[in-house]
């Protein structure tokens, strides 16, 4: 024990009691400056750096933790503070009734101001930054509007800086709307496809069933051009015959006359030989 005691003073800069030793040996006061060195410098360091360490990662884990609650307790202020400012509780924001929300009470611009950390000058960029979502108005027609969760989160990283991780998940949200985009447009031209299908098939058949009565039609016009041309014949056949009648008619009456003149020149005769 008395000679760790002696290392221990020598070890804080005591060597008194090596006086004697070194009066004995004066060479060994090169043994116990390195001592010194090692034990005071190096070793004290090495204790004070590791403390430090403890003290600075015990630091840095209660002011996370710290920032943490912190962070909780704006969101939760900021959640609050959206179903407030939702006036038909669609869970969104127009921007009306963001800036009723804001106008209403100027503690809320302030907390809003301090979570995002920007001036309340600036509060009207932030709208237009964070309205990703839109919404029916009155007139049926679109409006720009903040959701719940772009609300809260958009808040609270406005002024944060950019980061790797948050580029990545840009890109994924990035690619996850593109994916939305591309299926959505899927969707549409697919529906789009049958509709036409469905339409063409309607026309084809309606041309098929007109096409058909005018197969119909162009047949029965035939067949009536068929029966006219029966009937015509028929006709023609009847007003041959009845030209051949009159023909013989005629040469009947020709012959008719001829016997009436003989009659006739015959009775002359007999009227001049009765006279004689």
């Amino acid at each position: 024990p008395s000679a760790m005691w002696v290392l221990y003073k020598v070890m804080n800069g005591d060597p008194n009691d090596l006086e004697r030793l070194f009066a004995l040996q004066p060479a060994f006061k090169f043994v116990v400056a390195v001592f010194m060195i090692i034990s005071s410098w190096a070793i004290l360091s090495i204790i004070t750096a590791v403390v430090t360490d403890h003290m600075i990662v015990a630091t840095a884990k209660l002011a996370a933790a710290e920032k943490k609650n912190a962070n909780e307790r704006t969101r939760a202020k900021l959640g609050m503070m959206f179903e407030d400012g939702d006036s038909n509780s669609d869970c969104k924001l127009t921007e009306t009734e963001f800036f009723e929300l804001l106008a209403d009470d100027k503690l809320r611009v302030e907390e809003v101001s301090q979570a995002a950390k920007v001036d309340a000058v600036d509060m009207k960029d932030l709208f237009y930054v964070l309205s990703t979502a839109e919404a029916n108005n009155t007139d049926g027609g679109k409006v720009s509007c903040i959701d719940k969760q772009d609300f809260v989160d958009g808040i609270m990283s406005y002024s944060e800086p950019v980061t790797q991780r948050a580029i990545f998940r840009l890109e994924k949200r990035l690619t996850t709307v593109m994916r939305d985009e591309a299926r959505q447009s899927q969707a549409i031209l697919a529906d789009m496809m049958k509709q036409i299908s469905l339409h063409f098939k309607a026309v084809t058949e309606n041309l098929d069933r007109r096409l058909d009565g005018t197969n119909k039609t162009v047949t029965r016009v035939i067949d009536s051009v068929g029966a006219m041309a029966g009937d015509i014949d028929r006709i023609n056949s009847q007003v041959a015959a009845v030209v051949k009648l009159q023909y013989k008619a005629n040469q009947e009456r020709q012959l008719l006359r001829c016997a009436v003149n003989s009659v006739a020149e015959m009775q002359n005769q007999a009227n001049e030989e009765r006279q004689l």
